[in-house]
């Protein structure tokens, strides 16, 4: 029954599964940003105070790559979503991430 619903209409099925792909970067950016709001920052506010409950440097081996997991995961998201605004093509939405990468 679900390969007739493809075969019969593959613009629905694609645009299913685009929509899945846009809720779950949606979500993994919203628990990226809470883990810079509750954790990341107020961890860097604590070092800098006397008595901190880890180094600098445990800071940056805990969160290794987040500073720049974070806004690549955030701009994706955007890119995504004006797709979705819009309507194009996935060639165009192609173009967008290839070029600005």
């Amino acid at each position: 029954f679900i390969l007739q619903v493809v075969m019969t209409d593959p613009t629905s099925h694609r645009s299913r599964i685009i929509n899945e792909i846009v809720e779950s970067e949606r979500t993994y950016v919203a628990q990226l940003q809470a883990i810079l709001e509750v954790y990341l920052d107020p961890l860097k506010a604590l070092v800098k105070k006397p008595n901190p409950p880890c180094s600098e440097q445990k800071i940056v081996e805990l969160f290794a790559n987040f500073q720049q997991l974070y806004p690549v995961n955030k701009y994706f998201l955007e890119i995504l979503e004006k797709y979705l605004e819009n309507g194009q093509n996935s060639s165009t939405a192609q173009n967008q991430t290839t070029t600005t990468t």
